[in-house]
């Protein structure tokens, strides 16, 4: 019906939202700075950085927000770190280690994605190249003391995805955690949705939840 002039538009060198909190983007500094950043849409309806903390990496990736007062992040120059911070005001607050945890593979790693469930936080590892490890990894953290607790080590053939702000938890408070699945071997692992039921820290070995073949059963 018409067109839209986004000339006088403002570019950033990359944009990529990782959480959403009340009004805010959390994301990697859209001016590719080491930096984590809050940014929002300001008074005059411009997009701006309204906030950040440095990182060791340029190219940080992994941040989560769990209430107004304490969020999460990933520096991935400390591979086996979990940093907190506070989102009001964007300083660091704080680190978890994560160095007991075990992986599903060798090499580097990193933090794929964060979920919170009953002051427990599960953050899914995958190589810090990218790619599959064998395995579906999780480490669990508890919020409350601020230390390390288990690694989930689930079968499966496909690497954690990530999850961009949907809601994770039912109204129940099971949590689900999805898998890519792996097309590329034979024969294929479909994604699945992995579920960690209200009051238990570990996977459900009965949920299985196969979107694509539930969807449409004639997915190849």
């Amino acid at each position: 019906t018409g067109t839209v002039d986004i000339s006088s538009g403002k570019d950033f060198q990359r944009f990529f939202p990782v959480d959403i909190y009340d009004g805010a983007f959390f994301m990697a500094n859209p001016n590719e700075e080491q930096e984590f950043s809050k940014v929002v849409v300001n008074a005059d309806g411009e997009v701006v950085v309204e906030s950040g903390f440095t990182v060791g990496t340029d190219a940080p990736f992994q941040i989560a927000i769990r209430d107004s007062a304490f969020g999460v992040f990933h520096d991935r120059s400390t591979s086996q770190v979990i940093g907190t911070f506070d989102p009001r005001t964007l300083t660091k607050t704080g680190n978890i280690d994560m160095g007991a945890g075990q992986l599903p593979g060798t090499g580097a790693s990193r933090y794929q994605s964060f979920y919170f469930k009953e002051n427990f936080l599960y953050a899914p590892v995958r190589p810090e190249v990218g790619g599959n490890y064998d395995s579906l990894g999780i480490h669990v953290a508890d919020l409350s003391s601020g230390t390390y607790v288990k690694t989930i080590l689930f079968s499966t053939k496909g690497s954690p995805s990530n999850d961009f702000g949907q809601n994770d938890l039912d109204e129940a408070g099971n949590l689900y955690i999805p898998d890519s699945g792996n097309p590329l071997i034979f024969p294929p692992a479909p994604a699945v949705l992995n579920r960690i039921n209200a009051g238990s820290t570990d996977i459900d070995p009965t949920y299985v939840f196969p979107l694509g073949f539930v969807l449409n059963q004639t997915n190849i």
